[in-house]
């Protein structure tokens, strides 16, 4: 058995739509797309995140 440690990384994409990015990929790798609500809604109620600044769909934030 290796005992290497495991590597995590992320992969950005810049794109024109993110949203509609997002959508592709979720569904052409069976992902599911994460809700970022709670944390929105945390960073709004204490002022650090102006309410224009959000964008809702599909009832998430």
């Amino acid at each position: 058995m290796d005992d290497a440690p495991t590597i995590t990384f992320q992969v950005v994409f810049d794109a024109a739509d993110p949203h509609q990015a997002v959508a592709f990929w979720a569904a052409a790798l069976g992902y599911q797309i994460e809700d970022h609500t709670e944390i929105v809604d945390g960073l709004m109620a204490s002022g650090q995140l102006p309410a224009q600044a959000v964008v809702d769909l599909d009832d998430r934030r």
